[in-house]
């Protein structure tokens, strides 16, 4: 599932694609999906995430300077031949120049329709709060991708309660997933409220309550370990979601 939001210009959008690296885990932790591969039961909460790491050009971008650092680099595949153009750089959030957007990439494809409008209103809130911290002068922080590569991994594989660094905070002792998407709510419901998303916005405390499509999906097969369940469950969501309600 990919996330565009408009941003009115690329310094800006670079900046808010390096503040938004902190925030990559949350989304992954929210939008899990895919517990199995094959068949079979990874222990991942997003298997997708590993099966994806084989390809060149994805995980977390490095974080760069400004756009004239993101061009440099871009240009540099190019002009080698190493890449078409620059949508062949699969990170998992990226600047998209042609589109005028950033993309969040991260995120697995969820079962539930609802959870895509929480996760999208999540994801349009937080760039809001980036984008008026950069129009204010503040310093947008970010953080080695050492850093962030772990946390993702650390979500791929725990999901919601992944145990993670607090890169923000500093602090010693890591904490769940849940609980830093829980502060981000608290940051970003002011600009749901401006941008008028803050009721799609509460489904994110309706999948932090009832957990991500893979804690469903792993709850259907470890009741009879049956994958043919898992399978059923996820095309009557899928169906309930596409068929409109009867008009009363």
């Amino acid at each position: 599932m990919h996330i565009h939001v408009a941003i009115d210009d690329p310094e800006k959008a670079i900046k808010v694609v390096n503040g938004l690296l902190l925030h990559l885990p949350q989304f992954l932790g929210l939008s899990a999906s895919s517990p199995f591969w094959r068949g079979e039961a990874t222990g991942l909460a997003s298997t997708r995430q590993l099966v994806f790491a084989a390809f060149p050009r994805s995980g977390p971008p490095p974080r760069f300077r400004d756009y004239a650092d993101y061009a440099d680099v871009v240009g540099q595949l190019e002009r080698t031949g190493c890449i078409a153009d620059y949508t062949h750089i699969w990170w998992d959030i990226r600047p998209h120049p042609r589109l005028g957007t950033v993309e969040m990439r991260i995120c697995d494809a969820v079962t539930r329709v609802e959870d895509a409008v929480a996760i999208t209103a999540f994801c349009q809130s937080l760039v809001k709060h980036y984008c008026e911290r950069y129009d204010a002068g503040e310093e947008i922080p970010t953080y080695h991708r050492i850093l962030t590569s772990e946390n993702k991994w650390l979500a791929a594989r725990y999901g919601l309660e992944a145990p993670i660094m607090d890169l923000a905070t500093g602090r010693r002792n890591r904490v769940p997933v849940s609980q830093l998407v829980r502060r981000t709510l608290r940051d970003i419901e002011p600009h749901a409220r401006e941008l008028g998303c803050e009721r799609e916005l509460e489904g994110i405390r309706d999948i932090l309550a009832r957990g991500s499509s893979a804690d469903g999906q792993l709850r259907i097969f470890n009741a009879n370990r049956d994958i043919v369940e898992v399978v059923h469950a996820i095309a009557d969501a899928t169906e309930a979601a596409a068929v409109p309600a009867p008009v009363t």
